[in-house]
């Protein structure tokens, strides 16, 4: 036997041998794990290079062992446990994709000639799927973290992502790249913050579904050695208190605004503060909350003094807590 096989994943069979499609002068051939599938009713096969090289007899005696005494045996588990790794892998994206020899390339070597698979498309899914659940802020802040990473990086084929581009990324938003004799691309920490975030989630995504596997993680707020996200800045001392607030109300409820502004900047002005007042007193809520109230069961069940609403920003990662139940008080129902 000169190869050592493995189960199946789907259409895809795999197995280790030397690869001899080159000729060579040595007798030593680089040992790679063979990964044969049909695609489009033809037979297709990929080598990758596992980084050793045997000659053929040596190959053939591992692969031939049987013996647990034998000197060889070792050498058979250890590619055997190669190949199981290599196996687990490809299960793994073959629950989320099509196999295929471009998929696999690009989970193993990070290059691929299919845009469809990489690690720009995946961020795309990201997006598009963001919106399709109706989270429309998220997915307009993930579009202006991908602007940001190809205004500085540029496209990039395949998983040909790494710390070092990340970096490079990081350093453009910090301090800006220098295109056509302008400074483009700087942005400020928070938002620099928000943007690295928003790689990390895809960066994770990618390594869910089976590719970045072998790439290091470029993302630690404790190792000095990778990119670290800027946390927001602490706002504990910027609010308003209650006092603050009640005088608020009151310049809404006797709308006592300057007489030098005009009549319609003062209806403008109303409207909005009111808005302001009513997410206040229903417990933060925002203007995608404010849109979906309507008269539910709680409602009715109250005699109209209480009603619930689900809070739209964490509805998703939440079963029961996203649900707030407002008492309508006289300052709610007049804002």
């Amino acid at each position: 036997m000169n190869y050592i096989s493995t189960n199946r994943v789907f259409n895809c069979t795999l197995s280790i041998k030397l690869d001899k499609r080159t000729n060579k002068r040595t007798k030593e051939y680089p040992l790679c794990v063979c990964f044969n599938l049909m695609e489009n009713g033809k037979q297709k096969r990929y080598y990758h290079n596992l980084g050793e090289y045997h000659t053929d007899a040596f190959f053939t005696s591992v692969c031939n062992c049987t013996s647990s005494r034998s000197s060889m045996m070792p050498k058979r588990k250890e590619w055997e446990q190669t190949l199981e790794e290599y196996r687990q892998r490809i299960s793994k994206i073959a629950k989320i994709r099509t196999l295929s020899i471009d998929v696999i390339k690009s989970c193993l070597a990070g290059t691929a000639t299919n845009e469809q698979v990489s690690f720009l498309q995946i961020w795309r899914d990201v997006i598009r799927m963001k919106s399709e659940e109706g989270r429309a802020g998220t997915a307009e802040s993930y579009e202006c973290a991908l602007k940001s990473f190809l205004k500085i990086i540029g496209e990039i084929k395949g998983f040909a992502i790494s710390k070092e581009i990340i970096q490079q990324w990081n350093e453009g938003m910090k301090n800006g790249v220098l295109q056509n004799g302008k400074t483009v691309g700087k942005i400020a920490d928070a938002t620099r913050g928000i943007y690295l975030r928003t790689c990390r989630v895809i960066w994770n995504e990618c390594t869910r579904q089976g590719f970045l596997v072998d790439v290091e993680y470029p993302f630690s707020n404790k190792d000095n050695s990778l990119v670290s996200i800027p946390r927001g800045k602490l706002r504990q001392q910027s609010y308003l208190n209650i006092e603050e607030m009640t005088e608020l109300y009151r310049v809404f409820d006797e709308k006592r605004y300057p007489e030098s502004w005009n009549p319609q900047y003062i209806e403008k002005v109303h409207l909005s503060l009111g808005l302001f007042l009513a997410q206040y007193l229903c417990n933060g809520c925002n203007l995608a909350d404010i849109a979906r109230l309507q008269y539910n069961n709680t409602y009715y069940k109250e005699g109209g003094k209480a009603f619930e609403f689900m809070r739209h920003k964490t509805a998703a990662r939440s079963n029961n807590n996203s649900v707030v139940i407002v008492p309508i008080t006289k300052p709610l129902n007049e804002s």
